[in-house]
């Protein structure tokens, strides 16, 4: 929405193509996306293949006569015929630093690797899966609380600021692309459901990252004995826990419930993972309410509350 909104701030929008409407709501009405309503208020003409290659999308595009096509979180690869009809080409916001995390899911991707820093790039788009030369970049840090959903806001700001820059340069015939390096390319897959089931045999900063990573979609699931839940929010248990722990219970196996605390200033069910002890905060049961570690805990005879 961010590079919707330069958009239409500083230049003429002449037609927008977006997803098709999909159900939604309890319902399941068919609703337009939040880039169809905003380009219709805006007074834009807005058209919802499902496909870019279908035929309908180039002859429409053709007779917006545009001067440039911009691309931003589309989800498809653009044919030649997209590619070439405007005077300037066609440029792409792309959630990254490219050339590292091509693809459908950059910034999950930065996430889970632990990357500390990430950015957007703008880049003349081709017929390859964002390997176009890159016109400019802007930085960003990742910070440690960072999940998918607040970078992923902030990426959007970003990319807006970047896109307005890029097309700047485009108009004062000043815009200079630079081949990316594909020695240094790495790739950022489609995410799928699957991914968010994860074992506590991984290691508990991996879980972690997993969980911010994957915040909003697929979600981390896990089991909590014979329950599958899945974790929202979690992190390290806090310092003291290592001294005040039995032996017995830091010694367990990956996915045993070691205690449950409830103290002020720090609250969640502990679980061992492969390399040491993992705090989950909040959860979400299958069918049920998003709520506290803590609170799920007092629900189950399994679990005994002891902090």
């Amino acid at each position: 929405m961010p590079s919707l909104e330069a958009l239409l701030a500083h230049h003429d929008v002449a037609l927008v193509v977006t997803q098709p409407d999909r159900p939604a709501g309890r319902g399941l009405a068919m609703r337009p996306s939040p880039i169809a309503v905003r380009a219709e208020a805006a007074g834009v003409m807005v058209i919802k293949p499902s496909r870019a290659r279908d035929a309908e999308v180039a002859t429409r595009v053709v007779a917006a006569r545009p001067e440039v096509v911009v691309v931003a979180a589309y989800g498809q690869i653009l044919p030649r015929t997209l590619l070439d009809v405007a005077p300037h080409g066609a440029i792409n916001v792309h959630a990254s630093l490219l050339p590292r995390w091509r693809g459908a899911s950059p910034i999950t991707a930065a996430v889970l690797a632990g990357d500390q820093t990430t950015g957007v790039s703008i880049m003349m788009m081709d017929e390859g899966l964002d390997t176009g030369p890159v016109m400019l970049q802007k930085f960003t840090n990742i910070f440690d609380r960072d999940d998918a959903i607040t970078l992923g806001e902030r990426l959007a700001t970003l990319g807006g600021e970047a896109l307005v820059e890029a097309l700047q340069e485009v108009e004062a015939g000043t815009a200079v692309y630079h081949p990316q390096e594909d020695r240094e390319m790495t790739y950022a897959p489609l995410v799928r459901k699957s991914d968010g089931d994860l074992a506590w045999t991984l290691p508990a900063a991996e879980i972690e990252r997993a969980t911010r990573a994957y915040r909003g979609w697929p979600g981390v699931r896990l089991p909590l004995g014979d329950d599958r839940v899945e974790i929202v929010a979690g992190g390290p248990v806090p310092e003291w826990w290592f001294t005040e722990a039995e032996d017995h219970a830091r010694d367990q196996p990956p996915g045993s419930v070691l205690q449950v605390i409830d103290q002020p200033d720090s609250q969640g069910i502990v679980v061992q993972t492969s390399s040491g002890p993992f705090l989950v905060q909040r959860l979400k049961p299958a069918g049920k309410r998003e709520m506290t570690g803590v609170e799920y805990a007092r629900g189950r005879r399994d679990l005994v509350l002891r902090g």
